[in-house]
């Protein structure tokens, strides 16, 4: 029975560390739609780290450790950029990238 309760616990303590060592996430538009092809990069105070995009169904995950970064960056053309402190856990969550709104000036031709 202990030997059963230690293997159980090592098994535990193993899986918490493999989920520690990447960083995941899913990134959505305000409809709850996700996106597709989205940037999301991940920096050292201002300094490029890593990086990936997010696949058909809005997730993302980059194989380094939370320990490498301190910041995630999301961009996607047509939205407003995102940015937030990287958790320790690695975990993310869902992420709601807002439209962009920009309104372009005349054209002369």
């Amino acid at each position: 029975m202990k030997h059963t309760i230690f293997i159980c616990l090592v098994l535990l303590l193993k899986a918490a560390g493999l989920s520690a060592q990447s960083i995941r996430g899913t990134v959505t538009d305000e409809e709850g739609q996700p996106i597709e092809f989205a940037n999301v990069i991940l920096l050292k105070d201002t300094t490029f780290v890593s990086g990936t995009i997010t696949n058909a169904r809005g997730t993302f995950m980059l194989e380094t450790p939370p320990s490498a970064g301190n910041a995630i960056r999301i961009t996607m053309v047509g939205y407003e950029d995102f940015r937030t402190a990287l958790p320790p856990t690695g975990d993310v969550g869902k992420v709601t990238l807002r439209e962009s709104s920009v309104m372009l000036g005349e054209v002369t031709v």
